[in-house]
């Protein structure tokens, strides 16, 4: 990865700094995938929002992301993560940070007592529902 696109960080803790916090951090000793929110052009590199881009051992990326795919963890699987939602992949898990889509949920559902609708990124109505895990062939196949 090129600088900006992912740096050297081992725990992604970033909060009282001023530098950015990472939207996935691999923690893990093995080689993660993961799917861009959106097309993105990063020091010159485009990365497409329907591409599946590699992250080392010890790497972090710090733009959003759709999903993860970790294959030690679990085979022709993709963990889905709802917008917003940043993910720290281990030896042995995901773990997932998802205070910045909870803050969107609430401004959606304070929003929508005003009367204004069609804000929730979670989907219809006033509940924040986590839409994201763990996914295979299934899943996809039901949405498409």
């Amino acid at each position: 990865m090129e600088s900006g696109g992912s740096s050297q960080s081992s725990n992604g803790d970033d909060a009282k700094s001023d530098r950015p916090r990472p939207y996935l951090v691999n923690s893990s000793k093995h080689v993660i995938f993961f799917k861009p929110e959106v097309t993105m052009v990063i020091n010159g590199v485009e990365y497409l929002d329907g591409g599946s881009y590699s992250l080392e051992p010890g790497e972090s990326w710090f733009h959003p992301i759709d999903g993860v795919a970790a294959p030690h963890l679990r085979s022709e699987e993709v963990f889905k993560l709802s917008n917003g939602v940043r993910a720290t992949v281990t030896d042995s898990d995901i773990d997932r940070d998802s205070s910045t889509a909870n803050l969107l949920a609430k401004t959606s559902m304070w929003a929508g007592g005003l009367g204004v609708n069609n804000m929730n990124p979670f989907g219809s109505g006033s509940k924040a529902v986590y839409s994201g895990g763990w996914k295979d062939e299934n899943w996809l196949n039901e949405i498409s």
